[in-house]
C-alpha cells in the first residue's frame, strides 16, 4: 500500500485515498480522503474538490472529509492517483492552511 493508493473500503465500499507518506508505513493508520460520485458529493468547491476520472468515471476528492483509518479496513487497491499529486497536495492544503 503506497501513498495515493485508491482503496476500496473493506466495511463499506467506500473509496478511500490515502494520502499518508510512505516514510510512515510503520504506522497502523492511514490518514485518507474519500472519493465521491459527483451524485454522492457535497457541491465541490474549487480547488479543495477536484474531480478525477476513475476508472472511467468522474469522481471528486471529499477533501473536508479528512480521517485516519486503521490499516486493516484499506480494502483492495483499485487505482493509484500519483499523476494527480499536485491538485491532492493543493487540495489538502486548502482545507489546512486556506491557501
Amino acid at each position: 500500500m503506497a501513498q495515493y493508493d485508491l482503496h476500496r473500503s473493506d466495511i463499506d465500499g467506500t473509496l478511500l485515498l490515502n494520502i499518508q507518506s510512505d516514510l510512515m508505513s510503520h504506522l497502523v493508520n492511514r490518514v485518507v480522503i474519500p472519493v465521491q460520485p459527483p451524485g454522492l458529493a457535497p457541491l465541490p468547491a474549487q480547488r479543495l474538490n477536484p474531480s478525477f476520472d476513475i476508472l472511467g468515471e468522474a469522481q471528486i476528492l471529499v477533501t473536508q472529509f479528512l480521517s485516519t483509518v486503521p490499516v486493516e479496513a484499506l480494502g483492495e487497491v483499485v487505482a493509484n492517483l500519483a499523476e494527480h499529486h499536485f491538485q491532492i497536495s493543493g487540495a489538502v492544503d486548502m482545507l489546512l492552511q486556506g491557501v
